[in-house]
């Protein structure tokens, strides 16, 4: 299992991603926050998401107030996350 650091990701190593696609970044943003259909709270905050991102909205990672347990399940190009 990984650290903590170990999973944290520097900006270089996100915009290299971008090229290769050797990991899956997940953007936990509401989906309209994602899809630049809703402005960024945040003022100068440019809308939309990191190329190739997948989509995992912030409320389906908590059940109950908590957070859920995650499963991630891969299909060649495809991924797909389920919280229960």
């Amino acid at each position: 299992m990984l650290t903590q650091k170990e999973q944290v990701r520097s900006i270089q190593q996100v915009l290299q991603n971008v090229k290769g696609q050797q990991e899956v970044v997940v953007d936990a943003r509401g989906a309209a926050r994602f899809q630049a259909k809703a402005p960024e709270p945040r003022p100068g905050m440019r809308g939309g998401h990191i190329p190739n991102s997948k989509n995992v909205p912030f409320d389906m990672l908590l059940s109950h107030s908590r957070y859920a347990s995650l499963t991630c399940c891969c299909w060649g190009a495809e991924t797909g996350v389920c919280a229960s």
